[in-house]
């Protein structure tokens, strides 16, 4: 087992408001479940990050189609490794909303008082910094 995790940018915020990542998420999920997939979404100012979890060839056909995908663009892959447990086992694609306090945990203390930002690039050279992000949406009681 594998898990991928990327960021990409909505290729048009207006056609990624509520409605479009209700109708994302409904299709995926249940797509995800037939493929045995698993993982987490999150969003936040036009910014995805997104955890899948399951078997090498599964999770890696199904990043090569998400880079395909019209609705996103610049998906940066941060992280591939093997795992021996799955994170989200329960989850074909948990999904939050990013807040301002989710984010103080990659930058507690912002420059001159500005409000945190999502900087997948960042997180790409902060590896510690998205296994931070990831671990506080773990489900209560999920292995590691």
């Amino acid at each position: 087992m594998i898990t991928i995790v990327y960021s990409s940018h909505a290729t048009d915020q207006l056609a990624v408001a509520q409605r479009g990542i209700e109708n994302l998420l409904e299709v995926s999920r249940a797509r995800n479940l037939q493929r045995g997939i698993t993982g987490l979404l999150l969003f936040r100012d036009g910014i995805f990050i997104q955890v899948l979890e399951g078997e090498t060839a599964d999770v890696q056909f199904l990043y090569r189609l998400i880079c395909q995908d019209p609705r996103h663009h610049a998906a940066v892959k941060l992280l591939e490794e093997r795992i021996s447990a799955r994170r989200f086992p329960s989850w074909s694609m948990g999904y939050r909303v990013l807040s301002e306090s989710d984010l103080r945990y990659l930058d507690p203390t912002p420059p001159n008082g500005t409000k945190p930002v999502l900087d997948p690039l960042r997180l790409l050279a902060a590896p510690e910094q998205l296994a931070t992000l990831i671990r506080n949406f773990e489900p209560q009681g999920s292995s590691t």
